[in-house]
């Protein structure tokens, strides 16, 4: 039996927070039941219940989000310039322009074209098709020549064999052979997407862990999350690679009021570092980190989760669960421990003696699964999702997916 003062607090604790629950306001996606969906809109900023007839402000948002998805001709530009001539000729013709992803240049062979093929929809519908590899026929094989005049007019690599056009999201990563000469360019066109986020804005209020493959668009969301959350709160980029915010002293436009601290070259562990200095010296409420990777950046987000600032963080992995199998990160999760179950405990199935544990809470109130530019799988509660998965269990997530009218559909369900 708890002692009666311990009960008072446990209770003045949960009385506070279901009246802090009571007062947030929501858009009633919390409220949906597994197997439940529901279509929304965002109308100024806010998600809102779609109805039949969309009204006039939810159309007029829906067309400014297609209208910030169309790069300027300027960065088109910008991109083109680094081309030689031959190969910027055939880009600029090509009518996949719009919807450029990459430009692979590898000594010996063709150069390819990737790019999102827009007459196909995705599995769940209304989204963008899939990646389409196009080799340029018409123009003859890749050798050293081109690809060092593509990188003096990148101005070369970093250490990490990565440059970034100045004044632009481009990016560039190359590929030497062990004589340090370079064999092949990854030139990647980047894009911002104003709004891209705002079927998740219910979720920036608090930590949010971005978890997706390469290529599905998380550098692009976190972009455009930490110029959401710049209009309200005090907000600081870690940029490693300035893939955030470009490469210019000026951060780009796309990432709004928000600061950013570039991380120096050449710095052993650099990103934790500077994620420490971040906190330390310029009073944030919100630090955004791209691709933490290592258990030393895991270790710097959880000193900076303690000092009561919000994370909002990617990294590699196609789900949740993979990243529980992932060591070096596992400790965002909370950890894991092995434990010896006695004959008496319930969990005890007369066969298995040891059972996972969480060790401690997550760093972050939710982890989002990102499947593509326009489909995401939502855990509101990671610690449950987290526990539900070590028991065996299916956890309760929610799948979002955005529409071409600018609307977006939430579906509860258990993955």
């Amino acid at each position: 039996r708890l002692p009666r003062e311990m009960f008072r607090d446990i209770r003045g604790d949960f009385e506070q927070r279901l009246s802090q629950l009571r007062d947030r306001t929501s858009s009633g996606i919390e409220s949906l039941m597994p197997g439940e969906q529901s279509q929304y809109s965002v109308v100024n900023g806010q998600q809102e219940l779609a109805e039949e007839e969309f009204s006039p402000d939810a159309i007029a948002c829906a067309e400014a989000f297609a209208e910030d998805q169309t790069n300027s001709a300027a960065d088109t530009e910008m991109f083109l310039q680094c081309l030689p001539d031959g190969i910027r000729q055939e880009v600029e013709a090509h009518s996949s322009l719009p919807t450029l992803v990459e430009l692979v240049l590898d000594t010996g062979r063709l150069p390819v074209l990737r790019y999102v093929d827009q007459t196909e929809e995705d599995d769940i519908g209304g989204g963008m098709g899939a990646y389409v590899d196009e080799k340029l026929k018409s123009l003859g094989i890749v050798d050293g020549n081109i690809l060092n005049a593509v990188s003096d007019k990148l101005g070369g690599f970093n250490d990490q064999n990565r440059a970034v056009l100045p004044g632009s999201l481009h990016r560039a990563s190359g590929i030497f052979v062990q004589s340090g000469e370079l064999a092949g360019i990854t030139m990647r066109f980047g894009r911002h997407l104003g709004g891209c986020s705002a079927p998740l804005e219910d979720l920036l209020s608090d930590s949010v862990l971005f978890i997706g493959g390469p290529g599905v668009g998380k550098t692009t969301l976190l972009r455009d999350c930490a110029a959401t959350l710049s209009k309200k709160f005090r907000v600081v980029i870690v940029d490693r690679c300035n893939e955030i915010g470009g490469e210019s002293v000026s951060p780009h436009p796309a990432v709004g009021d928000a600061r950013r601290l570039m991380v120096q070259e050449g710095m052993d562990e650099g990103q934790m570092h500077t994620m420490l200095e971040a906190v330390q010296n310029h009073t944030p409420e919100v630090i955004v980190v791209d691709e933490i990777s290592t258990s030393k950046e895991a270790d710097a987000a959880r000193t900076i989760a303690r000092r009561g600032v919000n994370l909002v963080c990617t990294c590699h992995g196609r789900s949740l669960r993979d990243l529980m199998k992932n060591k070096e990160l596992s400790p965002l999760l909370g950890g894991t421990n092995t434990v010896i179950l006695s004959a008496s405990e319930q969990r005890y199935n007369g066969q298995r003696k040891t059972a996972i544990e969480r060790l401690a809470l997550p760093l972050f109130d939710a982890i989002v699964e990102v499947q593509s530019r326009q489909s995401w799988i939502v855990h509101r509660n990671p610690a449950q999702s987290i526990d539900d998965m070590l028991a065996g269990r299916r956890p309760k997530a929610e799948r979002r997916w955005l529409q071409k009218d600018g609307s977006f559909w939430v579906e509860v369900l258990t993955v």
